[in-house]
């Protein structure tokens, strides 16, 4: 099995553990993306509201995408740790119309939520 699909298929079982033992899923990270390096790259950052079992600490998948379709190949966004809330999206294509789409999803004790971002770097520099 590719990678990509064991880890999907992980998280689905460990979601539906986590709500049908009556534990409820972490919110949606809020994600705000800068181009102020454009076209060097695009920088991502996202928070979390605090949670109850705090002790245990969240991880993040960041990945980014050229276009909105969900069939489209995805990439890493760049992140120090699996634990960091923010990252880079590197080599920005200049001058395109279709958007970006970056998703953030938030691995927790509790269960996982993601955030899709759509944004078109043009938009969001300073």
């Amino acid at each position: 099995m590719a990678p990509r699909l064991v880890l999907v298929l992980t998280l689905t079982f460990w979601v539906g553990c986590s709500l049908c033992c009556g534990r409820e899923a972490p919110t949606q990270p809020r994600v705000r993306c800068q181009a102020s390096r454009y076209p060097i790259a695009v920088d991502c950052s996202w928070t979390l509201p605090p949670t109850p079992d705090s002790s245990r600490p969240t991880s993040f998948i960041a990945t980014y995408r050229l276009g909105v379709a969900a069939h489209g190949e995805s990439w890493p966004c760049l992140q120090q740790t699996p634990e960091a809330t923010s990252c880079i999206i590197p080599d920005i294509q200049m001058f395109s119309m279709v958007p970006y789409v970056l998703n953030i999803t938030a691995v927790h004790p509790r269960g996982v939520s993601s955030s899709f971002v759509p944004f078109v770097p043009e938009h969001v520099s300073e």
